[in-house]
């Protein structure tokens, strides 16, 4: 229990229980603004220190990405994006960054509010991840983040849509 306070998702009571946090929109944008923060520095050092290896991986996965896209499988573009996230922090060299991401990724993707992801809107995710890879490939190190700023702004304005409804 300690550590699930620790990571916000209960909270101690007066009274000496525990009640589970509630996730409102202002929660998930500070959350967001977090990931925004710590996955833009990571795909800024995955530009400077992927591996070819790592590199391939990411690519493998975004093949993947787009063969559910076009079965219209939600659920495998949902795992494989976080494949993905997860793959593209390991490739920045910093353990430390991507165990809080994956901390972080963990209060988001609940069916309740994933009901909403269409396909179109994978497709944008997918196309951003493309931009994420070439940039590595590239080595174009001082516009990752923005990329992938921007590609986690659409998930905060996807959040204050569908949490608001």
């Amino acid at each position: 229990m300690n550590r699930l306070e620790v990571e916000g998702y209960v909270k101690r009571l007066p009274s000496g229980g525990y009640a589970v946090v509630d996730l409102n929109l202002q929660r998930v944008r500070e959350l967001c603004e977090v990931r925004q923060a710590l996955e833009g520095y990571a795909a800024h050092l995955a530009c400077k220190r992927a591996t070819e290896k790592q590199i391939k991986t990411l690519e493998q996965i975004q093949k993947k990405m787009n063969e559910a896209h076009k079965k219209g499988d939600i659920d495998s573009m949902q795992k494989l994006n976080g494949k993905f996230h997860t793959a593209l922090c390991y490739a920045s060299g910093n353990e430390q960054i991507t165990a809080r991401v994956q901390v972080l990724r963990g209060y988001f993707f609940s069916r309740k509010v994933l009901q909403f992801l269409s396909v179109n809107d994978w497709q944008e995710s997918i196309a951003e991840h493309q931009q994420l890879i070439n940039a590595i490939k590239k080595q174009e190190c001082d516009s990752i983040s923005k990329v992938m700023h921007n590609h986690i702004q659409r998930r905060i304005d996807f959040y204050a849509e569908h949490m608001s409804t």
